[in-house]
């Protein structure tokens, strides 16, 4: 193919995608059916994690739900189970390749194949890179990044083979926009939105377009235990309320969305980024 055509070939495809937005802000797109699915959430123990269990607990999903902390995913299952949903908690240091590909054998033998992996656990230290141990920041990469590899590469087999599933990469916009004294997160961060766009791309390449992905880049919330930054125009800026960004971030996995800023103002200011 000509150089020319490739060019009429790109501007129908934009021409196309517009046009499709256009249609859908009038007539959405209707959720998607989650009855019975298996859904897996990385640090579900609390925070955006335990919410978004919650949510899927309520549309009928079976749930299965990682965390470190054993004590808190304990809490998080007895809320799934008062919404009258089926889980399954395993303790899981997501830090830890072997440890992730260990649970994932056994989630799959105990439970069966997973339907939707949200990518979920996270850390933050907020602190200057030079007062950050080499520990800290290697555990940030770790999690926040890593993990993303070895959770994907423990499902996405058996969803290539089915052409059929759904991989959830919660970001932040701090991976896409710099923030002082969160080096380390936002170096994971970016790596996690690259990690979702490469997956997208060669999920696309393959031809399964039934894979889905959907990427979650939520600005600061409160959930007791994050830090955030102070910031000027902090009316344009405040902090979100979990439950707030739990439901918007469901909307998106529901309806397949590539990608969601919450909230959308923060597609306007990565367009006056570049």
């Amino acid at each position: 193919m000509s150089l020319i055509s490739e060019i009429f070939v790109l501007i129908y495809q934009v021409f196309c995608v517009v046009l499709e937005s256009c249609y859908r802000s009038v007539f959405p797109v209707a959720d998607k059916e989650v009855k019975g699915k298996i859904v897996l959430i990385t640090g579900s123990g609390r925070g955006l994690g335990r919410l978004l269990a919650a949510r899927f607990a309520k549309l009928g999903a079976r749930l299965v739900l990682w965390d470190i902390n054993e004590d808190l995913n304990h809490e998080t299952a007895e809320v799934v189970e008062a919404l009258g949903a089926e889980v399954h908690s395993y303790a899981c240091d997501c830090t830890s390749r072997e440890e992730i590909y260990a649970t994932a054998s056994r989630v799959k033998g105990e439970v069966g194949d997973v339907d939707i992996l949200v990518n979920n656990a996270g850390i933050l230290h907020g602190k200057r890179l030079l007062d950050q141990t080499d520990a800290q920041i290697q555990k940030a990469i770790e999690l926040n990044l890593l993990a993303h590899f070895w959770t994907s590469r423990s499902f996405l087999g058996r969803m290539l083979e089915q052409n059929q599933g759904h991989i959830v990469t919660i970001s932040s916009v701090s991976g896409s926009f710099p923030t002082a004294f969160q080096v380390e997160y936002c170096a994971s961060k970016y790596g996690a939105v690259g990690f979702h766009d490469a997956l997208s791309h060669e999920l696309y390449t393959l031809g399964k377009d039934g894979v889905k992905t959907t990427l979650v880049q939520p600005f600061f919330f409160d959930t007791g235990i994050s830090w955030y930054p102070k910031m000027r125009f902090q009316k344009l800026h405040k902090v979100l309320e979990p439950s707030y960004v739990a439901d918007q971030a469901m909307s998106a996995i529901l309806k397949d969305m590539p990608s969601i800023f919450i909230t959308r103002q923060w597609n306007f200011a990565l367009v006056m980024k570049w």
